[in-house]
């Protein structure tokens, strides 16, 4: 075979590597954006941030004194504490109120 022919290809057969390796290369960026786009959002610390723009300090901090939510925080084993039941009328702070419940993760001190 002459040089020609041998320089030839060579020149195709690191043509053809270049080209795998930047078809490797997509691949890998596509998967890492595929990854990114379908793991799972952070709700609780979206629900949080927004919770949080939305409600002044100490906003119904007096609801948590009141001795029925402190038996239903404290999980007495009566079984009418496992549910507390909100009413009101809309505007009324009941979102508010269950807002500082779940900013405070569940635990009121």
């Amino acid at each position: 075979m002459s040089d020609e022919l041998r320089s030839g290809l060579n020149e195709i057969k690191e043509a053809l590597e270049k080209q795998k390796a930047v078809q490797r290369d997509s691949i890998c960026d596509q998967k890492v954006a595929m990854t990114a786009k379908l793991n799972a959002p952070d709700y609780k610390a979206d629900q949080r941030a927004a919770a949080s723009q939305r409600l002044l300090s100490g906003s119904g901090d007096w609801f948590f004194l009141e001795p029925a939510v402190v038996e239903w925080i404290q999980g007495t084993n009566s079984p009418s504490c496992s549910i507390l039941y909100l009413s009101g009328s809309p505007g009324s702070g009941l979102l508010t109120l269950s807002l500082n419940y779940i900013i405070a993760g569940g635990e009121v001190h």
